[in-house]
């Protein structure tokens, strides 16, 4: 609530569409935890990514090929696929951004956010097993206005954007919003290694290959057009495209420590001696191209020698260059939202249209040197319709019917290069300098479902709420790793076609069939175990059925209680991955979830404070994640593995306290007790070429990138100024536990081999852990009647932390959070 003067002096009601209508979000039994547009912007949110500065329980982490993962309350999908199915659906105005790599411009001119945590699956369907976010735009408006908004902060960043809104017609109105940001580079080189540019052995002719000490740079340009067609009281059409680029540097790693990836070579030796990067934010080293390596391509031997005395070799012309270390995406999306009266009921329609391109290269080794770097390429496209059907049961209750389908297609390959690494000579039968691989996934999928949902008031306190969803999907996919054209991996291939046929049969059968810029990955099939030139095509078709029945109750004033039981399904999927044989291309099935929520919503103190609170329990049945496949010639290999038996379980609760007139009080906590319950052997993130022991029980160990509590607070204080004007000071901390990005080698188990003395590592990187990290904001403001003006500091302490690590061929990485940033902005509103 506000008095006369405008200062906050109590809890605002909140308008939700968390089933699919407007309710007030205190009347809703489940847990939606919300954000204004307005709050967003102050806490200097501009991707999804950092929503987790509001909403408690919520992770994002980006991992060495540029994909990102989305985790609520423990349930997440650690996957490297750009085209992954996630846990945690996003929208816009209930039009679904089914991948992570598409909500990079999703906040833009918000109304607010809605974040319903737990299985969402009978209304916002398949893959919601962690929770839904559906981000409502603003609207355009009937009267004409508009906001100009500058911003300035450290590392010389411009941030411009503004909106428009206004009549057309009587009937027909607009809203444009852009908004652009532009920056210098935050890291800086630690090496200092200007002049240490490379040799042929990492930039071919024709190419820069000048060493730039900066990086970082932002490059954002973000757009949203919306019409809205209002003929009459009956009907609405809105029309929105949305439009954004990003253009900015690639995150870099910081080097940690080298170890041997592959036993079959010994650790090169400016990797094995190269520093490790100081603990500060700004600190990475990077080469100054990526994929421009030497292959085996007799054609580019000079007849000089390297720095390190091999054969100086400039390279495969068709795949050499100097891709930078920076992005490339597009992103374009069109929807149109449809809804009619038809007396008591309301029909609605939602159609989509979604098309992502990315072209990125990425820093994978942290050095200066190539180890591992990527160069990544991929399309998506996504066509979506919805028909739904809402009515009343009078005024005991409500229901709604629906249907939609969903096609997507997507192309997902990278060019992987690793010239400098234990992988170069893998010796078998000879010496071959392994060169870049092309690996490719390409897959369809098409998913229907129908679902219906009730509302109904057993009495006046009493409402039941019972759903259900039928989903079918079926996926295909064509993977394949691709030799370059130079013959070099199609060599390779023949190679371990040849020691498959030898191990299983006891003599060779063949030479192989891999050729040059074909397909090289070994098969299955026995006894020539040949590949396929064109790659290998394979289907998975599921179905599945999510519920959900719940019971509130409402007896008593300001209050509402509940309890909820739901089913909720994530999709199977095939992973994109650097693979030497078939066995590393099988699919994982659905995951399933059955949650179990006791909540309550508490308005207390006469409208000056809200308190929410939720226990919930999940039981969950064959999560997802990466994990190994193991190989008689290579040693355990990467795949997607599904995990039998796990649980999380775990507590939330918010508030909001106006104890005095202006001042505002928000914290959250959130706890997560994850937890694999069942038998689950695999292999750990250092397991090596060849077998480097048994498989590790990782039974008892809780997920990978799943903190155990987070605790938010965020504080505002406002006071009237002569003249209508209002200050205000604010801050928010945002604190999480410590985790690790894989699961962890105990080293517990009898007669098994422990990494940790096995592999020649820190011993403070063998767990990958992400330590605890606590980030303090400050902001203070005035608002006018048309201006307004703030300042900020954000990571006040400058504190150093990372948000994910990894271990690639043969380097240990972290990638670092954000360093202190401070800033101002000015906006004018019209």
């Amino acid at each position: 609530e506000q008095t006369g003067s405008g200062v906050f002096t109590g809890v605002e009601e909140v308008i939700v569409t968390a089933q699919k209508r407007e309710q007030n979000a205190n009347d809703v039994g489940m847990t939606i935890d919300t954000a204004s547009g307005d709050a967003i912007n102050a806490a200097g949110i501009t991707d999804t990514f950092d929503l987790g500065k509001l909403i408690s329980g919520f992770t994002a982490n980006m991992n060495y090929y540029g994909s990102v993962t989305y985790t609520m309350r423990g349930i997440g999908f650690q996957d490297t696929a750009l085209a992954s199915p996630q846990t945690i659906s996003v929208a816009i105005d209930e039009m679904p951004i089914p991948f992570s790599a598409m909500t990079g411009g999703a906040i833009l001119d918000l109304e607010r956010v809605e974040v319903l945590k737990g299985p969402q699956g009978t209304l916002f369907g398949m893959n919601t097993t962690g929770g839904a976010i559906n981000y409502i735009a603003n609207k355009p408006t009937p009267e004409f206005e508009g906001e100009l908004k500058v911003g300035v902060a450290r590392f010389n960043e411009f941030d411009v954007g503004g909106y428009l809104s206004g009549p057309i017609t009587d009937t027909l109105s607009y809203r444009v919003a852009v908004r652009s940001i532009t920056s210098d580079g935050h890291y800086y080189s630690y090496t200092n290694n200007q002049g240490a540019g490379p040799n042929p052995m990492w930039a071919s002719r024709g190419y820069d290959w000048s060493f730039d000490n900066e990086k970082g740079e932002k490059d954002l340009f973000n757009s949203r057009l919306s019409l809205l067609f209002e003929p009459s009281d009956a009907f609405s059409a809105l029309l929105r495209v949305d439009y954004w680029t990003d253009k900015s540097d690639s995150p870099m790693p910081q080097f940690q420590d080298g170890w041997r990836r592959s036993m079959n070579g010994e650790l090169p030796p400016l990797i094995e001696n190269y520093p490790t990067a100081p603990d500060d934010n700004r600190a990475s080293d990077w080469g100054p191209c990526v994929n421009s390596a030497r292959t085996g391509n007799e054609n580019n031997v000079t007849g000089n020698t390297d720095v390190f005395g091999a054969p100086e070799n400039l390279g495969n012309q068709n795949w050499s260059r100097c891709q930078e270390n920076a992005r490339d995406n597009e992103y374009t999306a069109i929807s149109l939202r449809m809804d009619w009266d038809i007396g008591d009921m309301t029909l609605t329609s939602l159609t989509s249209f979604n098309e992502f391109e990315r072209e990125e290269g990425l820093e994978a080794d942290g050095t200066i040197y190539q180890n591992y770097e990527v160069h990544l390429l991929g399309d998506i496209e996504t066509q979506f319709q919805e028909l739904r059907l809402a009515g009343q049961f009078g005024d005991t209750g409500s229901w709604i019917v629906g249907a939609n389908y969903e096609h997507t297609e997507s192309e997902d390959d990278f060019l992987a290069t690793f010239g400098y690494s234990t992988v170069v000579p893998f010796t078998f039968f000879t010496v071959i300098p392994f060169g870049p691989t092309v690996t490719y996934n390409d897959q369809e999928t098409d998913t229907m479902s129908v679902f219906g949902s009730i509302e109904y008031g057993l009495s006046d306190d009493w409402l039941l709420t019972l759903g259900a969803r039928y989903t079918d999907q079926e996926r295909e996919a064509t993977m394949c790793n691709q030799d370059s054209g130079d013959g070099v991996n199609a060599s390779f291939g023949n190679q371990v076609i040849q020691f498959t046929q030898l191990v299983s049969t006891g003599e060779f059968q063949d030479g192989g069939n891999a050729v040059a810029g074909g397909c090289w990955v070994t098969s299955q099939e026995a006894p020539l175990f040949h590949t396929q030139k064109d790659g290998f095509t394979y289907q998975l078709n599921e179905d599945n059925v999510a519920w959900k029945a719940g019971l509130s109750y409402a007896g008593v004033e300001d209050s509402l209680f509940w309890l909820n039981v739901t089913k909720g399904y994530k999709s199977g999927s095939f992973p994109t991955i650097g693979a030497t044989t078939t066995a590393q291309y099988n699919p994982v099935t659905q995951e399933e979830v059955l949650s179990y929520e006791l909540g309550s919503k508490l308005g207390l103190l006469n409208g000056r404070m809200q308190i929410n609170a939720a226990a919930f329990f999940y039981d969950y049945t064959d999560k997802q994640v990466v994990g190994s496949t193991p190989d008689p010639i290579l040693g355990p290999l990467p795949t997607l593995v599904n995990v039998p038996e796990s649980e999380v379980k775990g507590v939330d609760i918010s508030m909001e306290w106006y104890p005095i007139d202006g001042l505002r009080i928000a914290p959250s906590f959130t706890y997560v007790d994850s937890e694999v319950t069942g038998e689950y052997r695999n292999w750990d993130s250092f397991a090596r070429a060849p077998m480097n022991g048994d498989s590790k029980n990782f039974s008892g160990q809780p997920f990978p990138a799943v903190p155990e509590t987070f605790f938010k607070m965020d504080v505002e204080y406002r006071w009237q100024l002569s003249g209508g004007a209002q200050m205000y000071v604010g801050g928010n901390v945002d604190y999480q536990d410590e985790t690790n990005a894989g699961f962890v080698d105990t080293c517990q188990e009898a007669g098994v081999s422990c990494t940790k003395t096995s592999v020649d590592i820190r011993d403070d990187l063998s767990d990958l852990a992400i330590k605890q990290r606590t980030l303090v904001d400050l902001r203070a403001g005035i608002d006018l009647e048309s201006w307004s003006l703030q300042a900020y500091v954000r990571n006040v302490t400058d504190e150093y932390y990372w948000t994910w690590s990894a271990s690639t061929n043969d380097t240990v990485m972290r990638w670092a959070g954000m360093p202190r940033m401070y800033g101002a902005s000015i906006s004018y509103r019209f």
